[in-house]
């Protein structure tokens, strides 16, 4: 394991002993392959945290996803939006126009507290 890799594993190692955290507990409750929307575009410590949960099939994506109509086409199995996230006006209109994209039998979940 490379030296920067080990660092993060004792970082979240520690972390997750201290807390199981919001974003944790999201990412643990989210369907399978969902995708994550991070509240920023530093994936590197959600795609670790995933990984060290054992959801390495979440799809952790940055909020600029929402603004480039990358769902379009797509059928989701799930969106997750981090607690922390806080939405612009072309985010929040990213995530309604998306919400029509995931299956009607999936979990959504948020920061306003949606579920459903």
């Amino acid at each position: 394991m490379p030296v920067h890799e080990e660092v993060l594993a004792n970082y979240l190692e520690k972390r997750m002993e201290r807390q199981t955290g919001a974003t944790t507990q999201q990412m643990q409750e989210a369907p399978p392959g969902a995708v994550f929307v991070w509240c920023n575009e530093h994936l590197h410590y959600p795609r670790a945290l995933a990984k060290q949960l054992g959801r390495a099939d979440l799809e952790i994506v940055g909020p600029g996803w929402l603004e480039s109509d990358r769902w379009y086409g797509r059928t989701l199995s799930g969106l997750v939006t981090d607690h922390a996230l806080a939405f612009s006006a072309r985010q929040w209109q990213g995530v309604n126009a998306a919400l029509l994209r995931v299956r009607q039998n999936a979990k959504v979940s948020g920061p306003d507290g949606a579920a459903g």
